[in-house]
């Protein structure tokens, strides 16, 4: 079952992330993970899902519906417990942020980093487009790369 993030989901989210080698590689630790997480469950404009069963946290996906380029949404994060990777937890994840998303705008961005193949694989087979690249944004020596995905339709509150 896909739910919103709970405070005593926290330190599951936070685990998938430091126990995370991509992750590790942008120095994130349990501490600092939390302390993300926990300002994300505060703020107004996050949405943060958890894929849980009864006993524990499987995955968790935080996006913005609006805000990138004044009209496109934004997946900030998407992480999948190790031992549940392979069960299309992420692609769940993403279809769950996609439908919440295609009410408020068409385009979605999101980054991922230049090394992580497989994370580029995912996006291309849900229909993510590379488009671009930042040179040194999130930590010097690592390009992010810029994705881009149009959904088919617009709804109400899209402006453009």
């Amino acid at each position: 079952m896909i739910v919103p993030l709970r405070a005593e989901d926290v330190a599951d989210c936070a685990y998938i992330m430091s126990e995370n080698t991509l992750w590790q590689t942008y120095d994130v630790t349990q501490a600092a993970a939390e302390a993300q997480l926990h300002d994300g469950l505060s703020s107004a404009d996050a949405r943060i899902m958890v894929a849980r069963t009864d006993q524990s946290v499987k995955g968790f996906i935080w996006y913005y519906t609006k805000g990138t380029f004044h009209r496109g949404a934004y997946i900030r994060l998407i992480g999948v417990h190790p031992y549940h990777q392979g069960e299309g937890i992420g692609t769940q994840l993403m279809n769950v942020a996609e439908a919440d998303i295609v009410t408020y705008t068409r385009h979605i961005f999101l980054l991922s980093s230049d090394f992580n193949q497989d994370a580029h694989r995912f996006y291309h087979r849900l229909g993510y487009n590379a488009i671009g690249a930042l040179p040194n944004f999130a930590k010097e020596g690592i390009s992010e790369m810029i994705f881009l995905k149009t959904l088919e339709q617009r709804k109400e509150h899209d402006n453009a």
